[in-house]
């Protein structure tokens, strides 16, 4: 059965898919419900289904066989790509996303992330321009009307990273892509576990469940600088890999 996903688009329209989205799949229903009485299905269900798939790909939907490569996508690049940002701006003091993208540095250190340890390792995408899908999440980045907290971004960190992040540095171990863009960011979660505060001093709110246990680690770095990365429920065996431990 194929399955569909959405481009990036406004909320109009995404409440148009919405819509049809929901006729698609009661019109499939039916023509279930139809199909089980007298093992026919009646060709205006047929018209009708699509009709309204023409609708939704006339919006931005994309019907494709398996949708997992695309949410790989959505989580190494558009969520991984928050976390970067968030991360390395709360620290730097940075309020908002969009401020980020104001800073030529954040803007390249992003797209470096993207390219060259993201993409790698992302699966046969059918139907997806990844430069141009790339160029849009820096736009959508930047957008000054959207002011997205790095607080909000960073919020959870510990039920985010290990999908967004972590296990990106994962497989470009197993490939032996580049880890050193990712590999900062770690870094940088951990100085902001331990010290909640950003390089002016100015305090961090740190919302996370495991804020305590985040911290306690954390705070050994001085005189382990490999406790936080020993938290295997975060991290994995990534302090086995020597790559990764001499890049920290």
């Amino acid at each position: 059965m194929n399955t569909f996903k959405a481009k990036q688009l406004p909320m109009k329209s995404k409440t148009l898919i919405f819509l049809l989205t929901s006729l698609l799949l009661f019109s499939c229903q039916e023509k279930q419900s139809v199909k089980k009485e007298n093992n026919k299905t009646p060709q205006f269900q047929n018209q009708g289904q699509e009709l309204v798939s023409k609708m939704l790909e006339k919006v931005g939907v994309q019907f494709v066989p398996d949708v997992k490569p695309y949410e790989k996508m959505k989580l190494r690049l558009l969520n991984a790509g928050h976390s970067v940002l968030g991360l390395l701006g709360a620290i730097h003091g940075h309020p908002t996303i969009n401020a980020c993208m104001e800073d030529d540095l954040f803007v390249s250190y992003l797209r470096a992330f993207m390219d060259k340890e993201a993409t790698p390792v992302l699966d046969k995408l059918e139907g997806i321009d990844l430069s141009a899908y790339k160029d849009s999440l820096q736009e959508r980045f930047a957008n000054p009307n959207i002011k997205d907290s790095v607080s909000r971004i960073c919020s959870e960190s510990s039920a985010k990273l290990p999908k967004f992040l972590i296990a990106t540095i994962q497989d470009n171990l197993a490939n032996g892509g580049s880890i050193k863009f990712a590999t900062l960011v770690i870094a940088a979660w951990c100085y902001y576990s331990d010290k909640a505060q950003d390089k002016n001093d100015n305090p961090i709110e740190i919302i996370d469940a495991m804020q305590e246990q985040l911290h306690q680690a954390a705070s050994k770095t001085q005189s382990d600088p490999l406790a936080f990365i020993k938290q295997e429920s975060l991290f994995g065996n990534l302090i086995n890999e020597d790559k990764f431990t001499s890049l920290y």
